[in-house]
């Protein structure tokens, strides 16, 4: 019984100080003016609807919630986000065509409109990061005329 207890015990704080700091540490650094907001000249609201809803994952500025460097959420934090930065960077913008700028836009555009982003398992936890009809609207607006 004791030996159970410890056992369980043992577990639980390995589970809990299990750092992976993987998902965290090595953020590559990319300057401001190679940002999708300066390159674009986005509007205040475009950027403050980006930066609320899609920087975690899309861009190199996340903010880490208190559970990233817990076992397992800091896994699949971890693997989300190599996921959407490869499909798309929003601070460096500066390395995509115009032509894959567009596509990039639009593709957000039609994943927002679907529903399909934020990932629904996201949206619970960082009601943040939940879009209005009007922002979305708003942002497509904008990505068709890139």
């Amino acid at each position: 019984m004791i030996l159970s207890i410890a056992t369980i015990t043992a577990l639980v704080i390995l589970l809990v100080f299990h750092s992976s700091s993987s998902a965290i540490a090595g953020q590559p650094y990319s300057p401001p003016s190679a940002s999708m907001e300066v390159m674009l000249k986005a509007d205040p609201q475009i950027k403050n609807t980006i930066h609320r809803v899609c920087f975690n994952c899309h861009s190199d500025q996340p903010k880490y919630p208190w559970y990233a460097s817990i076992w397992p959420s800091s896994l699949l934090i971890q693997h989300d986000r190599q996921k959407a930065l490869a499909r798309l960077n929003f601070s460096q913008w500066d390395r995509l065509s115009p032509e894959m700028s567009r596509i990039r836009l639009l593709d957000a555009c039609t994943m927002m409109t679907e529903g399909k982003m934020p990932l629904w398992y996201y949206r619970p936890f960082h009601f943040e990061a939940r879009l209005s009809s009007q922002e979305i609207q708003h942002f497509c607006a904008w990505a068709h005329l890139q």
